[in-house]
């Protein structure tokens, strides 16, 4: 609870912009290493930087973090990402795979990336026309 008061409060060793400068740089290390040694694979194994297909091979990270690009205003990152999304996502697939996984981090992770999308007063993705949302649509019916 201490860790938690003194970041809100930015009162620990660090000044609050510090904190953030931190996370976003622990986010684009673990970004940039998915991109680098597992894209388009679902996720990276920390161990040995390779990248695997637990949960059907759609990209999975990808698919999840899109939302969180926007909150570190990496909009050009976004917008390749949602373009890579649209034109190469497709669940027409007899796999096995983890309804829990694919619920909560594709189906959420594609929903959240399609409000941004369409949010006018954001306009990350100009001539966006509900691929996400349609692609989305699809898996929660499968």
């Amino acid at each position: 609870m201490f860790f938690l008061q003194v970041v809100y409060n930015g009162t620990g060793p660090f000044p609050a912009g510090e904190y953030r400068a931190k996370v976003k740089e622990m986010f684009n290390f673990a970004y940039d290493s998915y991109m680098k040694n597992a894209f388009p694979k679902d996720e990276l194994k920390p161990l040995t930087c390779e990248g695997t297909n637990n949960y059907g091979g759609y990209a999975l990270t990808l698919i999840d973090l899109l939302d969180t690009l926007v909150i570190f205003n990496q909009t050009d990152d976004f917008r390749t990402g949602v373009k890579w999304v649209i034109e190469n996502v497709d669940f027409m697939a007899d796999l096995n795979v983890s309804v829990f996984e694919s619920t909560i981090r594709i189906l959420g992770g594609l929903l959240s990336a399609h409000f941004l999308c369409i949010d006018p007063h954001l306009q990350l993705y100009p001539g966006y026309e509900g691929e996400l949302l349609q692609k989305a649509r699809d898996l929660a019916d499968r």
